[in-house]
């Protein structure tokens, strides 16, 4: 006796009437909730990516003028010195800085404020950008204050960290200052070009606040773009399984934390998927914001793909999709047919 052969039934042959009513039961059986959740999760990706456009990356090398030791730390004198600055453009004003053209915006990005100086490494989570407009008590000056302090007036929920230690007391300082007051135009955060324009530029640390001495003083060249990459955690210039890995670590933990790229005060979903967005990415060198590559067509395309294949097999398109089969064979003598079979090829 020969082998038994499975028949099938090609697509052409079905009605779509029938086709239809078919995919609607199955979708009512399994297909509605996977559909729903590929497509919540592809939203929550679009918007989570929206949130991170406005961010800008610098980095300044410097060199240093003035070497004291800080937190029981000697930096030798011809130490290098690079500073790291990410701001949100888009951040409101948050405090009133006097009677001036001036404004204050608080930014809150783990490892967003960072400096080197030789074996010491400083890192600010929490700081302000203060801008001030023509300020009228330094003879009509411009300047662009970043700082972290210990004693700033409204205080911060982190502290400065030394090698990766917290300090109870510390000050980390980018001071720019343009004599002329020619380059600002208001009291707004500046664009990229406007921070490069600024002709004096120092960077200040102190381990003992409020003092007036400085333990290190650098002079700064002006900034370079700083690439940035959606996913990369741990800042090394990739995104890859180490990010995951901080992720997986810091999942449910509030603002700051590495892996909340979202910038939404809690490491989430939204996280992971940013991460999945950009997984093998390298920034370019001359990437100066965030960038994610068409996020809506990332998002959206991937759910109607899914939504594809379970439409193919809810139809029995293929030569052994049996669910799809019986699922018609249900169907249509409702409508008095018959289906007609055709044997599989072997």
């Amino acid at each position: 006796m020969g082998k038994s052969v499975t028949p099938t039934t090609p697509c052409r042959s079905i009605p779509k009437v029938v086709q239809l009513r078919a995919l609607r039961k199955l979708l009512r059986r399994w297909g509605e909730r996977a559909v729903i959740c590929v497509l919540a999760l592809g939203m929550a990706s679009l918007f989570a990516s929206a949130a991170r456009g406005a961010e800008q990356g610098f980095s300044f090398s410097g060199d240093l003028t003035y070497e004291d030791p800080a937190y029981g730390i000697d930096v030798p004198v011809d130490s290098d010195v690079i500073a790291r600055l990410v701001y949100e453009s888009t951040t409101a004003a948050e405090y009133d800085l006097g009677p001036c053209d001036c404004a204050s915006y608080r930014q809150r990005i783990y490892n967003g404020f960072s400096a080197t100086f030789g074996p010491l490494t400083v890192r600010a989570d929490e700081y302000e950008v203060e801008v001030a407009n023509n300020f009228a008590f330094d003879h009509g000056a411009d300047y662009v204050r970043i700082v972290f302090s210990s004693t700033y007036f409204q205080p911060f929920e982190t502290s400065l960290a030394v090698n990766g230690v917290p300090q109870a007391a510390g000050l980390l300082e980018i001071f720019l200052k343009d004599p002329t007051g020619s380059l600002l135009q208001g009291n707004s955060l500046p664009d990229p070009a406007v921070l490069s324009g600024f002709p004096l530029r120092n960077i200040y640390l102190k381990d003992a606040p409020p003092e007036a001495v400085f333990d290190l003083v650098a002079g700064l060249n002006p900034p370079e773009p700083l690439a940035l990459t959606v996913g990369d955690f741990d800042f090394d210039v990739d995104v890859d399984g180490s990010d995951f890995l901080i992720w997986q670590r810091e999942v449910g933990a509030t603002l700051p934390s590495p892996a909340d790229a979202t910038r939404n005060a809690v490491v989430d979903a939204a996280d992971l998927a940013l991460w999945q967005e950009n997984f093998g990415e390298a920034p370019s060198s001359s990437s100066t914001k965030i960038s994610i590559a068409e996020p809506a067509a990332v998002t959206l395309v991937l759910p109607l793909l899914v939504l594809g294949m379970i439409v193919r097999r809810t139809l029995g398109c293929h030569a052994h999709d049996h669910v799809g089969m019986r699922a018609l064979e249900k169907a249509w003598p409702r409508r008095g047919a018959s289906v007609a079979m055709a044997p599989a090829r072997r």
